[in-house]
């Protein structure tokens, strides 16, 4: 059975810093998300959330389920918005059309565009500050206080985490559901009941409506059952239930099989439903028992999977992928010190094999995902993917501090200072987190030449911009774009150049260039301020890179790259 340490009753102090900790966890995300505009995916997730609540379909936008733009969208009902016309079946659009009626609804509403994307926002974050709660309560359970404590800080100041905690996109969400659904069962195999069945099929209903990735955690539970529960008595065997009493009690396996499969079966039949119920039953049972909007979403991330995208590695691009892209992408994105105490803790239950089921479940999460993601490397576009491994990885740092853990005064001083470190690091970089690189790489100032897209940029540095543009007393600075963004809104004024998201000013230009030759880039005058993902080349390929070879002269948010004309004039 798993060892629990239950150290000391809680007290006011414990509960006094872990309070702290949430209350400047979420202090960093609201004042981060004020700075910044919308990503590419909000938009379209915060209007389709909208139109849901209105319309009661989900045929729009069917790329990810429903949850998290529905609770992006709640805070919006208050404001009673217009829906922009939607002619045609929206399940037809492209992703194209999707984007440009989002665009309009975000920016020519009622209510001020800004204080629609805040409002959407803080959903997440309180998400974020719950699945705070659900890391120090874990390691609480297993490690005892100071632990917890411990890996709440982690949790509390993690960039990575930061990044998409102010944001109204599916990764936190997704994240947090599943973190929660993991230590809801982890608890009913530790003593099976309805209450936590229950709630780990409530946890797992939620997760698999937020992003479909949710389901990775069907394996993940079996192979911790395997590895770390199987003929370990009293794991997963629940007394009371006639089926399982009737069996011998020195048959520990079958009575694991039996137990297991009941609750099994009773967590996926509640889930089947809550999936069901969370689309409203739209087009279920014609005849297959999901609803028609999911089946939409299942071809289309099939599609998606197989034709993959354009991914971008330390100055190369391919449509294929890398299968080291994302460890290489975790080791340049995760904080130094979060490398060094995981590193130790692995080391450690290495070393001595005394690994708790728990830790166990926490090592299968981040070997899984990894394993994943290495395997669907053509979609593997962002660290985002493997985001819910941190809160896992966080628990399992704190092994270090457990109840009864006797440290050296060396090991005392040397955690202290990787604790100092990380929250120094973390408060650098605010409120750019998505921008985060660590020091073994450079840092964000070398962010552009390692990674791109979500990694790095997601267009969310124009307010940015607008305040470079008035410092530097720049009229009219001539402007490549990657992002959902717009830029009038933000005050700039601007030369267009050909880019993915920004509003054209003259005929033939294109908001979203495509499918038209593009015109020669005049290098000779500046400045230019291009974003760092069409500098690397994931969209209009080789159009842009003549500036890859250049040193930018300043970086907005570390996500848009300013180069001067006297730069562009050495260009050959």
């Amino acid at each position: 059975m798993a060892q629990v340490a239950h150290g000391k009753p809680g007290t006011r102090v414990v509960l006094a810093l872990a309070t702290l900790c949430l209350a400047l966890f979420a202090v960093q995300a609201v004042t981060s998300l004020r700075e910044k505009s919308v990503t590419c995916d909000e938009s379209v997730y915060i209007a389709a959330g909208y139109h849901h609540w209105k319309t009661g379909s989900f045929r729009l936008n069917t790329t990810n389920p429903p949850l998290m733009k529905l609770l992006a969208a709640l805070p919006l009902l208050a404001y009673d918005l217009e829906l922009p016309e939607a002619a045609g079946d929206p399940a037809t659009w492209s992703g194209l059309r999707q984007s440009i009626w989002s665009r309009v609804f975000l920016y020519g509403n009622r209510v001020d565009a800004e204080r629609i994307l805040f409002a959407a926002r803080l959903p997440v974050v309180a998400l974020g500050v719950l699945l705070g709660v659900y890391v120090f309560a874990w390691s609480r359970r297993l490690y005892g206080e100071r632990a917890a404590l411990f890996a709440l800080l982690l949790y509390a100041f993690s960039p990575n985490i930061l990044a998409h905690t102010r944001l109204a996109t599916h990764d936190l969400g997704v994240t947090a559901f599943g973190f929660a659904a993991a230590y809801h069962f982890w608890s009913h195999v530790q003593r099976p009941r309805a209450t936590s069945l229950l709630a780990a099929a409530a946890a797992f209903s939620a997760a698999i409506l937020t992003k479909t990735t949710a389901f990775f955690l069907i394996p993940i539970a079996l192979l911790y059952l395997a590895i770390a529960v199987r003929g370990r008595d009293p794991l997963g065997i629940w007394t009371g239930l006639r089926w399982v009493d009737r069996i011998d009690a020195r048959r520990v396996v079958a009575r694991q099989l039996v137990s297991l499969g009941i609750s099994g079966l009773a967590l996926g039949g509640i889930a089947l439903l809550a999936l069901n119920a969370g689309y409203l039953f739209e087009g279920s049972f014609r005849p297959l028992p999901l609803p028609e909007p999911f089946l939409e979403l299942l071809r289309f991330q099939l599609g998606k999977t197989a034709s993959g995208n354009t991914v971008y590695l330390l100055g190369e691009h391919s449509r294929e992928g890398w299968w080291y892209m994302m460890l290489l992408a975790f080791a340049m994105k995760s904080p130094v010190p979060l490398l060094c105490l995981v590193a130790f803790a692995f080391w450690r239950l290495a070393a001595t094999r005394e690994i708790s089921d728990a830790e166990w479940l926490c090592a299968l999460v981040f070997a899984v995902l990894m394993t994943l993601f290495s395997y669907l490397k053509g979609i593997s576009v962002g660290l985002r993917y493997v985001l819910p491994a941190y809160p896992f990885l966080h628990v399992l740092a704190s092994r270090s501090l457990r109840e009864g853990a006797k440290l050296p005064a060396w090991g005392r001083i040397a955690l202290a200072g990787l604790a100092i470190w990380y929250v120094v690091g973390a408060l650098r970089i605010h409120p750019d987190y998505l921008a985060h690189f660590n020091e073994l790489v450079g840092g964000p100032d070398n962010g552009h030449r390692l990674l791109a897209d979500s990694n790095l940029d997601w267009g969310q540095d124009l307010p940015a911009l607008k305040r470079y543009v008035d410092e530097q007393g720049i009229e009219r600075i001539r402007l490549a774009y990657f992002g959902a963004g717009h830029a009038p809104h933000h005050g700039i004024e601007y030369e267009y150049l050909p880019s993915i998201g920004l509003d054209p000013l003259e005929p033939g230009e294109q908001s979203f260039w495509h499918g038209v030759e593009l015109p020669p880039l005049d290098l000779s005058r500046g400045p230019m301020a291009v974003s760092a993902t069409l500098v690397a080349g994931v969209f209009l390929p080789g159009y842009y890179a003549p500036l890859a070879e250049l040193e930018p002269v300043a970086q907005i948010g570390h996500s848009i790259l300013i180069y001067g004309p006297h730069q562009a004039e050495e260009t050959p």
